[in-house]
């Protein structure tokens, strides 16, 4: 389903303050998916947080998104052409991605960095408890109710189909396919992949909260 590589954008839209309703609406349905998974799964996730959150694992790996190997990283990645063209589909599909990498940038920059420490050698899938965090918590989200609020709005709400249906075309399939073909992104997933996060295993999860897998 293509619609995958557009759902981590999406995730980062809601998670970090996304613009105005009125100029771009779609970060508003994604609250509406998530108010159906607190609601239905809020206390289950909150206490697999705090079980995970005394794991040292899982502590690395979260804290590696505050350094600076980190922010490199993900200022390296907006550089890509090919990265930029999948920005520009999104935000011409009325996903207001361009203001929320902004917002992005500004959090990065105003964290103070931590010192990076290269994460032990080892099947990090297999191994990270961040991965094995993202695993579990989509056991808990309500697949059904949000499989059928996903159907509702693309009845009931056209802006909303329009956006999905963006996400289904041959122009949307060939720019995902073009960004996952660059050996310089590939090298970046890795980098991240290595510090404890899998990035299609957390692409997986932002289609489960649209109860789409």
């Amino acid at each position: 389903m293509r619609v995958i590589g557009a759902c981590l954008v999406v995730f980062l839209v809601t998670y970090s303050y996304a613009a105005p309703y009125e100029t771009k609406p779609f970060p508003k349905h994604v609250e509406d998916f998530i108010g159906v998974i607190i609601a239905e799964s809020g206390l289950e996730l909150e206490r697999l947080l705090r079980h995970y959150g005394e794991n040292t694992d899982f502590g690395y790996a979260v804290t590696y998104f505050r350094t600076e190997n980190f922010k490199e990283v993900w200022h390296e990645t907006q550089t890509l052409p090919e990265f930029k063209a999948v920005i520009r589909f999104l935000d011409d599909a009325q996903i207001d991605v361009v203001y929320s990498l902004s917002r992005i940038n500004e959090l990065l920059d105003m964290n103070e960095p931590v010192r990076f420490r290269k994460r032990p050698p080892g099947n990090v899938k297999e191994s990270s408890a961040l991965n094995s965090f993202i695993n579990e918590s989509m056991g808990f989200f309500p697949k059904s109710k949000l499989a059928a609020l996903f159907e509702q709005k693309m009845k009931e709400d056209s802006n909303f189909r329009n956006t999905i249906d963006k996400l289904k075309t041959k122009e949307w399939e060939r720019l995902y396919d073009a960004l996952w073909r660059s050996p310089e992104f590939k090298s970046l997933v890795y980098t991240v992949h290595e510090n404890g996060l899998d990035v299609r295993l957390l692409i997986e999860q932002v289609i489960a909260v649209f109860g789409q897998n």
